[in-house]
């Protein structure tokens, strides 16, 4: 997954300007799925991630989404709040899904991944 330039920024500033004060991090990571005019196809869930291992960090457990808007799944977004608040990780997807609504779709813990390396 990409970083957002929201992400970015937040990093930059903590990181490399040790202000802590701009903001912290949430207490909770959410995903939900986009279609491709980036609009949420899913409710978002809450996903908790292992420590990482080369830069790379996998969902600890599997992560299921609940279609609530039917259509083209085409992405997957990180969250920093369950409602609203801002993108983190934006990432097109390895196949593209059609939902309907009150489907579910599962993703694997070892394929929920975020690269932080790349």
């Amino acid at each position: 997954m990409g970083m957002s330039t929201y992400l970015a920024g937040f990093l930059a500033h903590w990181y490399f300007r040790n202000d802590a004060d701009t903001a912290s991090p949430p207490a909770t990571i959410y995903a939900s799925l986009l279609d491709s005019n980036a609009a949420e196809l899913t409710s978002r869930v809450a996903v908790a991630f292992a420590a990482h291992s080369g830069g790379i960090i996998a969902a600890t457990a599997d992560v299921t989404f609940t279609c609530t808007t039917a259509g083209t799944a085409t992405h997957a977004q990180l969250w920093d709040a369950a409602a609203a608040g801002n993108g983190l990780f934006p990432q097109a997807l390895r196949k593209l899904q059609t939902l309907e609504v009150g489907q579910t779709l599962t993703v694997p813990a070892a394929q929920f991944r975020v690269n932080l390396a790349a």
